[in-house]
């Protein structure tokens, strides 16, 4: 018998070619899987195309997991949430049967679920890739979207008749949606512009992000949105306290005093007075009031999951609040709060096992010794994590979780992962291409 002709034996040219050929195959279905990411990456900026963006995800996933099956490997990458997402996602279809509407808090705990498979899938494509070319693909298309959306907004905005002397009667907005949601995209993306300004280093890769750098920071400004500059300075304090670089906070509290100085200055024509008007605050309050009286009743499994719980709970309350013909009368309907309405959902263990998620994610992101300051994923990685600090805060005061921009927070936070996981290079050994 000879060599070639015992049980298990091929040909050694065809061997090589039938592995080389899948072995193709399977790159090029990874860098498919890539671009698609970067694909939904860049849709998550329009809320209109949530559901084509779901679509192809969900393509994608199936394509993931099927050719997992066939590879038999199992398609997961285990990340440091894991946990605690596992006990919030538990916990809240535990309590789906003592919701006021059950069929409307499973849809939408099952909403919750399919937004979290996009941050394992992501991180699963991530985790295939044999090249650094992702990296730069990723922030490209955080750049692309980004740049559209403050462009769109200032564009918009001055066509209809806004302008910085004027009250918030015209606010700036994203497409297909408000303020609220162009303010909260801003809070994730701006972080990472200002990291990409001293990653990248090609003159019209600067240029770009400098122009997105300044449309955005304008943008922010003219959604008139307090919250979203809470949520900067939130990412300002952070960012000093975590390296703690005193200087930089004094001077950051320095700017906020002299900013909240100038906007007492009475300058005719120019004040902004609806800006300053606390009602909207007083107005959470009173709805705050009445989820917290609601979570002291069911502390331990709420009155169902869900940001229209609260209407469904409070009919009477929400038809007096439709009853007034002023603007103030909007923002009563509402929970007002990601956080609160978690609590009031599902309990105070969802609330805690919620917050738990966030602290996982920016313990795993945010750069602890400085010397990781010194490479291009330190830089990166920090600023997904202000990132992720800015829409907690931001979330502190309006139900953002949703839609596009939980895709966009849940790819991002993959992105964040899959950066800390590669092994970072010197400022100075590497340089990074878009």
């Amino acid at each position: 018998m000879s060599k070639e002709s015992g049980p298990g034996a091929f040909p050694p040219q065809l061997s090589t070619a039938t592995v080389d050929a899948k072995t193709s195959i399977h790159l090029l279905f990874w860098k498919i899987q890539v671009y698609g990411v970067a694909v939904i990456t860049f849709f998550s900026f329009s809320p209109a195309l949530v559901h084509l963006q779901e679509y192809i995800f969900l393509f994608l996933l199936a394509a993931v997991v099927g050719i997992s099956g066939v590879d038999r490997v199992i398609p997961w990458v285990k990340t440091s949430i894991d946990i605690p997402i596992g006990c919030f996602v538990m916990w809240v279809l535990c309590t789906v049967p003592f919701a006021t509407d059950v069929s409307y808090s499973f849809v939408e705990w099952r909403k919750f679920i399919t937004h979290v498979l996009a941050f394992y899938w992501a991180s699963v494509v991530f985790q295939k890739q044999t090249q650094s070319h992702w990296q730069s693909l990723m922030f490209g298309a955080v750049l692309a979207g980004g740049l559209c959306l403050t462009f769109y907004a200032m564009s918009d905005f001055f066509l209809q008749g806004g302008s910085w002397r004027y009250s918030r009667g015209f606010r700036a907005g994203a497409p297909s949606s408000d303020y609220n949601w162009l303010s909260t995209y801003l809070v994730l993306v701006l972080p990472l512009f200002i990291a990409g300004w001293f990653v990248y280093r090609d003159w019209w890769v600067r240029l770009v992000i400098a122009l997105s750098l300044v449309l955005g920071a304008m943008a922010q400004m003219a959604s008139y949105t307090r919250a979203g500059w809470l949520a900067h300075a939130a990412q300002g304090f952070g960012f000093g306290f975590v390296h703690r670089r005193r200087q930089f906070m004094f001077v950051l509290i320095g700017i906020c005093l002299l900013i909240g100085l100038f906007t007492q200055i009475n300058i005719p024509g120019w004040r902004e007075t609806d800006t300053l008007n606390p009602w909207t605050l007083e107005a959470r309050f009173s709805v705050w009031k009445l989820g917290l009286a609601d979570i002291r009743d069911h502390p331990f499994v709420g009155v169902g999951y869900g940001n229209d719980t609260f209407v469904k709970r409070h009919q009477e309350y929400v038809h007096e609040a439709q009853l007034f013909k002023d603007e103030q009368a909007r923002v009563l309907p509402s929970m007002h709060s990601t956080f609160l309405m978690v609590a009031l959902g599902s309990g105070l263990p969802a609330f805690a096992t919620f917050v738990w998620i966030f602290v996982a994610i920016i313990r795993r992101l945010v750069v602890i010794k400085k010397i990781d300051l010194h490479t291009d994923i330190g830089v990166l990685s920090l600023a997904i994590g202000m990132a992720v600090l800015g829409f907690a805060v931001r979330n502190g005061f309006d139900y953002m979780f949703a839609g596009s921009m939980s895709y966009l927070f849940w790819i991002l936070v993959a992105y964040g992962f899959a950066l800390r996981n590669v092994q970072p290079l010197g400022r100075s050994d590497s340089e990074v291409h878009s």
